[in-house]
């Protein structure tokens, strides 16, 4: 990576860590409010947090090598927010990761964005959607089945 953009890594990082807790705080939050009335087992995934994490990130990585401009992966998430079924996902978490793109689209590169072949943005974003994914994956990790956080060592964490 570029000197240039290695000076937004920590930023990234951050925001990719705060993501990820959105996600499944908002997605298990509606769990919790679509099983209220139910009378699922508890020992069945039905988590919408389940459904909703890896494979999308995955999707996003994949997408990002056949597109040339942010705006193009800003409409692939649109599309995937008014799918059918995206009610549990990307309806409930898709203007907050847009709103993060519209961030990283933002940031000054410097000389990097003249000589570059393709927009550089794509490489923070690059670096965003796998800092979230190891988010994602360490708060799945982490959780006892009952689905709270167990006891970690963040730096910041107040335990």
């Amino acid at each position: 990576m570029d000197a240039s953009l290695n000076q937004h890594v920590d930023w990234l990082v951050e925001e990719a860590e705060k993501f990820a807790r959105y996600v499944v705080t908002t997605l298990k939050t509606q769990d919790g409010e679509n099983r209220s009335g139910s009378s699922q087992d508890e020992g069945e995934q039905t988590d919408s947090e389940e459904k909703f994490g890896k494979s999308q990130i995955e999707n996003l990585l994949a997408a990002i090598n056949h597109l040339t401009s942010l705006n193009e992966l800003k409409l692939f998430v649109r599309y995937q927010m008014g799918r059918k079924g995206s009610e549990k996902g990307w309806k409930k978490v898709g203007d907050r990761f847009l709103a993060i793109l519209d961030e990283i689209q933002k940031k000054d590169l410097g000389e990097v964005t003249k000589i570059a072949e393709r927009d550089p943005h794509f490489h923070l974003v690059q670096r965003f959607l796998l800092y979230w994914k190891w988010e994602h994956t360490y708060l799945r990790g982490n959780e006892s089945r009952d689905g709270r956080a167990q006891g970690n060592n963040r730096k910041g964490d107040a335990r």
